[in-house]
């Protein structure tokens, strides 16, 4: 078992040193939990939805598939050793 020497606790003193705090009189307007979830909420951003591809012709696929095709290579050529650019 550790047991701490008398140098490892002056070591850590500052380290452990408690906070103080200065002006201990109480806030004019007092906030609750439930007003903090609320302004959270409130202030949530908004899940965005990508918009689904619909291909009409051959030629749109063929540069849909290139397009695809270069996005890959790109995210292997920048993280090469990321398993995660490999596969969906």
């Amino acid at each position: 078992m550790f047991k701490p020497t008398e140098r490892d606790i002056d070591r850590n003193h500052f380290l452990m040193k408690p906070s103080r705090v200065k002006n201990m009189n109480p806030a004019t307007v007092q906030v609750t939990a439930e007003q903090i979830i609320l302004d959270g909420q409130i202030h949530q951003e908004k899940v965005i939805i990508a918009p689904t591809q619909k291909v009409m012709d051959d030629e749109e696929m063929e540069t849909y598939k290139l397009r695809k095709r270069t996005e890959f290579e790109q995210a292997v050529k920048m993280k090469r050793h990321y398993i995660g650019s490999y596969h969906k």
